[in-house]
């Protein structure tokens, strides 16, 4: 188990810790981007991309959080319509 240690208990964290400074986290608009290729590859169409678009940004502002991996999203269906 990862976060293990000598007493058997998992430590790892359960949730996402929107806390973090996630700026440093170059992987997550790569993460970002490899997410959206593969719906494109799936043949979805602009419509689709546009309605994720909307909707991650209603999340954003929803929670209140900004964080990286949503704009990174955003960013990346929007460089595609």
């Amino acid at each position: 188990m990862s976060g293990n240690n000598n007493t058997g208990e998992d430590n790892s964290p359960k949730y996402i810790l929107f806390d973090r400074d996630w700026s440093a986290v170059t992987t997550l608009s790569v993460q970002a981007k490899r997410l959206v290729d593969h719906r494109l590859s799936y043949g979805i169409s602009e419509w689709v991309l546009w309605a994720e678009q909307k909707q991650l940004r209603s999340l954003e502002d929803y929670q209140s959080i900004r964080w990286i991996f949503y704009n990174a999203m955003v960013e990346e269906i929007e460089s595609r319509l």
